[in-house]
Parts: structure tokens; C-alpha cells; sequence
């Protein structure tokens, strides 16, 4: 579903608005972004939350974690030492999200989902990672706080003119 945004200033942005399942069996969610970073076509990625790598064979080779613990980063990269072995060792940086980004580069795609909320600003960071996504790439985020979407938008918009945003939200009760 293409969101309207009406009486902004700034350019619309193209976003889709995703439901999760209620079912967590299914884990909707997982689908939803594999299916989502595969079709981004990225070969760098970003992914702001990673945790302990539990998506990481969804990514392109040329993939970087930022995770705010060690030791479960740590235990993500034993977890998926098969497969670090035959793609190759990600890059991995443990440090919180709000830190300044801009030593990381430019990605076709970023993906923070499960995380912004954790954060003291999450404004802030979602700016950070966008202006960390090529023209062109992809930004896929999600945040338990519904009532920041509109923010979200009125942020991202002008910075996503050419670049795909995707917003996953809970299913309403």
C-alpha cells in the first residue's frame, strides 16, 4: 500500500507500508526481508542491528554488521562459521548506532529492523543510516513506535526522492 502524504512540503516518498504476521511461527518477518534484500539487487549492504548474524546469509557477499555487544557478536560469528568459511569473513563493527557512521562509506542497501527503537534518538539514527544509502538503494527499517512514522516521513522524504524506503509495522489490533 503506497502511503499518501498530504499537506508536506517535501517530495513523496516511495514507502510501503508491510504487516507482520501475528503468527511468529511463520515468521512473516523473515520472509518479508529476504524477499525485500534480494530484490534490492545490492552487492554492499548494511545491516544496523545485526545481532548475532542471524540474517546474514540473506545478504551479498560485501556485507557489514553493526552490532552494540561483543559478545553477541561474538556468538553470531561461531554460529555461522560454515558459512563465514566458504563466503568469506563479513565486516563486523561493535559500537552503538547514534555514533558517526560516515567512516563506513556509501551501501546499496541499508537495513536496521528490530533495533531503532533500542536507541536514545531514533530520529537521529535513521537519519545517520540514510545518508549512508547510495542514490538508488534501499532502506528498509522497522520501529515499534507507530507514532514516529509520521516523523519518519517527514525525515526521510526529502533525503529519499530516489531511494526505496521500506517501513514495516505491526499488524493493527
Amino acid at each position: 500500500t503506497k502511503l499518501k502524504l498530504e499537506n508536506m512540503a517535501a517530495p513523496k516518498p516511495k514507502v510501503r507500508l508491510r504487516a507482520l504476521s501475528d503468527n511468529p511461527a511463520k515468521n512473516y518477518m523473515f520472509n518479508l526481508l529476504a524477499t525485500d534484500i534480494a530484490a534490492s539487487g545490492a552487492t554492499r549492504a548494511l545491516d544496523a542491528g545485526c545481532g548475532r548474524l542471524r540474517n546474514y546469509a540473506l545478504f551479498p557477499r560485501a556485507y557489514v554488521g553493526i552490532g552494540h555487544e561483543l559478545r553477541v557478536c561474538m556468538l553470531g560469528l561461531k554460529e555461522q562459521a560454515k558459512r563465514i568459511a566458504k563466503r568469506g569473513p563479513p565486516e563486523i563493527y561493535v559500537m552503538r548506532l547514534e555514533r558517526d557512521l560516515v567512516f563506513l562509506g556509501e551501501f546499496d542497501l541499508c537495513v536496521c529492523t528490530g533495533t531503532i527503537f533500542y536507541t536514545d534518538d531514533p530520529l537521529d539514527v535513521a537519519a545517520r543510516l540514510a545518508d549512508l544509502v547510495r542514490k538508488g538503494g534501499t532502506f528498509l527499517m522497522s520501529d515499534n513506535d507507530h507514532s514516529r512514522l509520521p516523523a519518519y516521513l517527514s525525515l526521510l522524504g526529502p533525503r529519499f526522492a530516489d531511494v526505496n524506503v521500506t517501513y514495516w509495522g505491526s499488524t493493527p489490533r
